[in-house]
């Protein structure tokens, strides 16, 4: 078997496509589907994976738990998922916190599994993150986060940000200080997916949004922020020769075993102008053939 092209480093795996809120910037197409990934997707990703590490002398690669929201395919179900693995294997979970419980807890402590919730700032800020009834979902974003620091548990954030702004940078870092994240990462609101909405943001705007974001973290540096991390490996990292791999493929994994890369917000999106955006499919291909 020849070598992948490039280093594989995570794996986005999609548990199922539903989601129990409906952001107003969302996404995903499918996200009222009940779909539930199989165990057979997840043993032959989890084959795969050893694979990887092989060639690549790594530990582990990172399997990235997305959705959807990996939470509503039930507690059950997604230990069911996560057995299909090595039990060495490095987790993470990606979660808007409102289906939080101690069982929930338990588990991520039981597995030690890294734990991501997406809230964007405080009540206002976050005033899209709401369910099909129309419902702000805050409370039950921060009830979910309370159940995790009670026990301990460390989080990172994500925020997705629809109005970038200094004003918004400067509330946001302090939001993420008080919130006990161990981390900040952002998304700027993009149009991509079913999300049609355009705001046409400025290159000003941007510009005075990080620039913002940046003195706050500068005049307070307790956590890391995500991008600010990204660009300092980027400008520390040294050169590369001609036969190293230039890109992460960072392949994920719908419910089905149908596989996108380098983009997760493709899986499942299909365009009127390029069809579906699926590599292939687990089941009837390794991964790495589809990735070559």
């Amino acid at each position: 078997m020849p070598p992948a092209p490039a280093t594989i480093t995570s794996v986005v795996m999609q548990p199922t496509p539903l989601c129990n809120l409906d952001c107003s910037y969302c996404y995903l197409p499918a996200r009222r589907s009940r779909q539930l990934m199989a165990p057979s997707v997840a043993r032959a990703v989890a084959t795969e994976i050893e694979i990887f590490n092989s060639l690549q002398n790594l530990q582990q690669t990172e399997v990235i738990w997305h959705g959807g929201e990996p939470l509503t395919a039930g507690i059950q179900h997604f230990t069911h998922l996560m057995d299909c693995f090595p039990a060495s294997s490095e987790h993470v979970i990606q979660t808007n916190a409102t289906l939080i419980d101690r069982q929930w807890a338990d588990l991520f402590e039981q597995r030690n599994i890294h734990i991501g919730i997406s809230i964007d700032g405080d009540r206002a800020a976050s005033a899209q993150r709401r369910d099909y009834a129309g419902r702000e979902a805050f409370d039950r974003i921060v009830a979910g986060v309370e159940v995790l620091r009670d026990r301990g548990l460390s989080f990172d954030m994500i925020a997705v940000i629809s109005d970038p702004s200094p004003q918004r940078a400067e509330e946001l870092y302090a939001f993420s200080l008080s919130l006990g994240a161990s981390s900040l990462a952002i998304n700027i609101e993009e149009r991509e997916g079913v999300n049609i909405r355009n705001h046409h943001f400025t290159d000003h705007a941007i510009a005075d949004f990080w620039t913002a974001l940046w003195e706050a973290w500068k005049s307070d540096p307790k956590i890391p922020v995500r991008e600010f991390e990204r660009i300092r490996a980027y400008t520390l990292t040294p050169g590369q020769d001609s036969e190293s791999p230039l890109t992460d493929p960072f392949p994920t994994v719908a419910w089905d075993g149908n596989v996108t890369l380098y983009s997760p917000e493709l899986s499942g999106y299909s365009s009127p102008h390029y069809g579906g955006f699926s590599c292939g499919n687990v089941l009837k291909h390794p991964l790495h053939h589809i990735i070559l």
